[in-house]
């Protein structure tokens, strides 16, 4: 009883040992650098607009739509974005805010956060001007991606052939 007890314990130990080997050898997480653009954006599924104080370049909207990009790292690949968002669209005050859920070539979902406004915190100019910028922050996600955590910036364009560009600071 006492030996059998013991080679027990002896494979318990043995089995964390293996177990904590693995999880030495993948490292730590590392923090990347992923740049996900868009060349279209998706119709839109629904969408709510308001006109405010009587003036017709003054609007609230609200939509929700999917979008499809691609991404610079192999390993974070987003088959589509499902996006709710809302936008004040004062000329000279825009302010946009909302939130994405990033559906994973492995099923898996990662959700972030994001706001913004239709001036470019880099200064960009040229003939291709920015409509909008701001910033993301990841809240959360599932499996594979259930201890991701980071942030980013966004910028979308007056035209083509990249409308919008999203710089991600990830790790998972």
């Amino acid at each position: 009883m006492l030996r059998e007890r013991m080679l027990r314990l002896l494979a318990a130990l043995l089995l964390l040992g293996a177990t904590g080997s693995a999880i030495a050898a993948q490292g730590p997480a590392k923090t990347r650098k992923i740049t996900y653009t868009k060349t279209a954006f998706g119709a839109p599924i629904s969408e709510s607009v308001l006109t405010v104080d009587g003036e017709p370049k003054h609007r609230m909207v609200q939509f929700f739509r999917t979008d499809v990009g691609k991404v610079t790292d192999p390993d974070f690949v987003i088959v589509k974005e499902e996006i709710y968002g809302q936008e004040d669209s004062r000329p000279g005050r825009a302010k946009y805010a909302g939130y994405s859920t990033f559906v994973m070539s492995n099923g898996d979902k990662v959700f972030l956060r994001w706001e913004g406004a239709e001036t470019d915190p880099a200064g960009r100019t040229g003939d291709n001007p920015v409509v909008g910028a701001g910033t993301w922050q990841v809240l959360s996600g599932t499996g594979r991606y259930r201890q991701i955590r980071g942030k980013g910036t966004w910028r979308g364009f007056a035209k083509g052939p990249v409308l919008e560009e999203n710089v991600l600071e990830i790790t998972f």
